[in-house]
């Protein structure tokens, strides 16, 4: 399948944004764990545990590949309806947070919040340009 035109994929550049941002942050967690963690919220892990810091990498790093794909090859709905199943990573990251570690700061709190609100609202804005 060949890509889309380039003005379909310059309406699309709050997807390829986000998907820029997993694809860092999953370059992060791997090369940079402890900061990946740190930026999570949570204490990175000691001995073979670490591995689950790369494991979370690599799953971001594929994250942002399957948005910046869809947003390419299949269009606004695909990516749309990809992003808000998406909402349920920031979802369960403050579930986590406050089960694991209840004195997290406030500012690990917002850090997710605000990613579920631009997950959602990028959802949102490219559901409403597919209706116009």
């Amino acid at each position: 399948m060949a890509p889309q035109p380039v003005e379909h994929v310059a309406r699309l550049w709050p997807a390829l944004g986000l998907a820029a941002a997993f694809i860092v942050l999953g370059a992060v967690f791997i090369g940079l764990p402890d900061l990946g963690a740190a930026v999570f919220g949570l204490a990175a892990p000691a001995g073979e545990a670490r591995g689950f810091l790369s494991a979370i990498g690599i799953r971001d790093l594929a994250l942002g590949v399957y948005i910046a794909s869809l947003a390419i090859f299949a269009g606004r709905r695909a990516v749309a309806v990809l992003l808000t199943a998406t909402l349920m990573i920031p979802a369960g990251d403050v579930i986590l947070l406050s089960l694991v570690s209840g004195s997290a700061s406030a500012w690990h709190f917002a850090l997710h919040g605000l990613s579920a609100a631009v997950i959602g609202l990028v959802a949102l804005s490219l559901l409403r340009r597919g209706a116009a």
